[in-house]
């Protein structure tokens, strides 16, 4: 019987062999299949250096965020800080007081000129010997009183024991103490709150100007001085002297070469205008003090300024000059003002009316 079968099992037996070697071929192709799916995996978790570097900048901002977010609730957790205190009265930039003078309109101004001002101190705080000789021999004939100090700490001790001055000029640039910081310290000296203090220097650049402006000084004169500039500051920053003023009228009173060319060098018609001056304005002071009386201050103002306009025509500076500064106290209704300059007018008009008289009487002249 089993030789009846054996011709059926054999194949059967060779089936399955080759089933059995199949099954373990493939399972151990099964095997190394997973083996190198499991592998390409695990490479897959290599890090990637370009990976790396995108993880790591984005936690770097998202720390940057963090740490800017701490800082801003830090800073709204903080105190408040303490205001600074203001400045005691002491450590304010004094306020300056000194009234400056409107200049009235002049000429070229020439050192006689300055002869208005006779009596005037001024304390001049400059270290070159040259600008000493300068300044001193501008105003040598002006019957003014010129102190010098060679630098800043002179100028201090002089004032120490002396401030009966009217002005100051101060030099910016000294040796010891300059000029900046003496007229801070001056600044702060209610003694010397009369004394206006006015710069020297070449430096006209703004920033310049601003620290001159800053330390007290009320004003600057350019080096080299200018005789018109020099004049202009002296009269804003100094009281108005009626007698100083009375006493030194020169022969300048009347300007018959400025006159003369007025009328184009014809003598015959200066002297018609001259003529016409005496008959329409010989009481004109009287005119200007009654109207001034009646407060008539408008038609006082139009008679002044006729008169300031007459005196430019004829020459006749100074009392041009002093109907300006009518004008000024009219326009101002100051009533003192008014008195005092009415006052030096009716005698400067005296002294022109002679002058003119005289002129017109001397025949070489003519």
């Amino acid at each position: 019987m089993f030789d009846t079968y054996s011709e059926y099992i054999l194949p059967l037996l060779i089936v399955f062999a080759i089933i059995i070697v199949y099954l373990v071929v493939k399972k151990i192709t099964n095997k190394k299949s997973d083996k190198d799916t499991l592998g390409l995996m695990n490479s897959d978790l290599v890090a990637d250096p370009y990976e790396e570097e995108f993880i790591k900048n984005i936690e770097t901002e998202k720390q940057k965020v963090i740490d800017e977010e701490k800082k801003r609730v830090e800073e709204q957790n903080k105190p408040p800080k303490p205001k600074k205190p203001l400045p005691k009265a002491s450590e304010k930039k004094p306020k300056l007081n000194r009234i400056k003078r409107v200049v009235p309109a002049h000429d070229k101004i020439l050192k006689d000129d300055f002869k208005i001002f006779k009596g005037t101190r001024i304390l001049v705080a400059e270290d070159n010997l040259i600008n000493q000789k300068v300044i001193t021999s501008l105003l040598a004939d002006s019957g003014m009183e010129i102190v010098i100090a060679d630098d800043g700490q002179i100028a201090l001790d002089i004032l120490e024991n002396d401030q009966n001055f009217a002005l100051i000029l101060m030099d910016a640039h000294m040796p010891r103490v300059d000029g900046f910081k003496a007229t801070m310290t001056i600044r702060k000296n209610p003694r010397y709150e009369h004394i206006a203090v006015i710069a020297l220097s070449g430096d006209t650049a703004v920033d310049d100007v601003r620290k001159m402006n800053d330390a007290g000084m009320e004003n600057h004169l350019e080096k080299p001085l200018n005789l018109d500039a020099l004049y202009d500051i002296i009269y804003s920053y100094t009281e108005e002297n009626e007698i100083n003023l009375i006493d030194t009228l020169t022969n300048d009173i009347l300007d018959t070469n400025k006159g003369l060319e007025v009328c184009s060098g014809d003598t015959n018609f200066y002297k018609e205008i001259l003529t016409e001056f005496i008959s329409n304005y010989s009481k004109s002071d009287q005119w200007i003090y009654r109207l001034l009386k009646e407060h008539k201050l408008q038609e006082a103002h139009k008679v002044a300024l006729d008169i300031s306009g007459v005196c430019l025509n004829i020459g006749a500076n100074d009392l041009y000059k002093t109907s300006i500064q009518l004008i000024e106290a009219i326009d101002n209704k100051n009533s003192q003002d008014c008195i005092i300059a009415i006052k030096k007018y009716s005698k400067e008009l005296k002294i022109l009316l002679d002058e003119i008289h005289s002129y017109e009487s001397n025949s070489l002249i003519i």
